[in-house]
């Protein structure tokens, strides 16, 4: 029993020192577990509390991408692994290998340091296009930042891309195209398989799946990547020619009139009371029907403004505080719905006959174009 003991905090003590180098990149991200009504800043706790928690997710952080590995069995799973590895070796690009508790999860993060001292004229150039293209008069330096940041999230995107299809498995690209997304933290069991998520140092021709927290393996430091500046720019441009641009020329395809204003007023504010009626009424409505955007596209806009919302003041659901889960359902619910229906958004006209009691929608009403 004192070596269960002693493994067990040998276990807490590693898995501390891992969460203190997820934070040592400067982000206070976001944890979650089944049963919290929103999704908490990991500073809002003690970590040494915090990382005896067996069922916990955190958010994906900003210099992280998350290759989430799925599929109908091991040996697909493994095959696609392969191939990963092989072109992310190709790129010289560092990983860190971990068992999902049921398959695998390969961890990239990046140190841009070299990357924002290189030359940025080319850089110059494609945010004045970009923003044109929008017509936009005015750009804000967050708008700069934000694109910034998506282009990096869609980079991912780009190597999968260039994979070879392995049937009976694939990499869950959300993990990239949502703005704010959660993964299985390190260390945390599987619901499903009541395995943990443990770090491996090698890919096994065996599923590896660990049922005691004293096996979890954690690296001793993790691998960062400090890419080629010329490397990351092709990759970065790459990211942006297809992945942006035509979300750029999607996104005014079909919206007419001047309903788009307020609309996206509403999209880039949040809100404490009628959110489920703007999703139903209003968002989604808009995102499907007008913008004409297919339902993953429509899910990942929705879901993040939700999120957000949530977060302020938890939404409810059925008179009980949504999950993250009961949100994600109740979005997927909703979209199905609009396709099937061809659901138009409601009216700027109509908007005071269903929000009259939303003091922060209606202030959106009254504000001139």
């Amino acid at each position: 029993m004192q070596a269960i003991c002693e493994r067990i905090n040998a276990f807490s003590s590693s898995r501390l020192v891992y969460f203190q180098q997820l934070l040592s990149f400067g982000y206070n991200f976001y944890v979650w577990q089944e049963g919290w009504s929103s999704w908490q800043p990991v500073g809002n706790f003690d970590l040494n509390n915090l990382v005896n928690n067996a069922n916990l997710h955190r958010e994906i952080l900003p210099n992280e991408w998350v290759f989430d590995i799925d599929g109908n069995d091991w040996p697909s799973v493994r095959s696609l692994a392969l191939e990963l590895e092989s072109k992310l070796n190709e790129l010289d690009i560092p990983i860190n290998r971990w068992s999902s508790g049921n398959f695998l999860h390969y961890h990239i993060f990046t140190d841009d340091s070299e990357i924002t001292k290189s030359d940025s004229s080319w850089f110059v150039k494609l945010i004045a296009n970009h923003f044109k293209s929008l017509k936009k008069d005015r750009v804000s330096i967050q708008e700069v930042i934000d694109l910034t940041k998506l282009i990096h999230r869609f980079i991912p995107l780009v190597l999968v891309e260039k994979l070879p299809k392995v049937e009976g498995a694939s990499i869950d690209v959300q993990k990239f195209t949502s703005s704010r997304c959660l993964i299985r933290a390190e260390g945390s069991i599987n619901e499903k398989t009541y395995a943990y998520k443990s770090y491996l140092s090698e890919l096994s021709e065996d599923q590896p799946l660990v049922k005691a927290s004293w096996h979890v393996k954690f690296p001793e430091k993790i691998a960062i990547w400090k890419p080629d500046v010329d490397l990351y720019d092709g990759l970065f441009l790459l990211a942006y020619k297809h992945y942006i641009k035509p979300e750029i020329r999607h996104e005014f395809r079909n919206v007419k009139g001047n309903e788009i204003g307020w609309i996206e007023k509403i999209l880039q504010s949040t809100f404490t009371d009628g959110r489920k009626r703007l999703l139903d009424l209003i968002i989604l409505p808009y995102l499907i029907t007008i913008k004409g955007l297919d339902s993953e596209s429509a899910f990942d806009w929705a879901f993040d403004w939700a999120l957000k919302c949530h977060e302020l003041v938890p939404i409810q659901i059925n008179k009980r505080p949504a999950t993250v889960a009961s949100l994600r359902n109740y979005i997927k619910y909703r979209i199905k719905r609009i396709e099937n229906i061809g659901l138009k958004p409601l009216s700027r006209n109509n908007l005071e006959k269903h929000f009259s009691d939303c003091l922060e929608i209606m202030k959106i009403w009254r504000d001139k174009e």
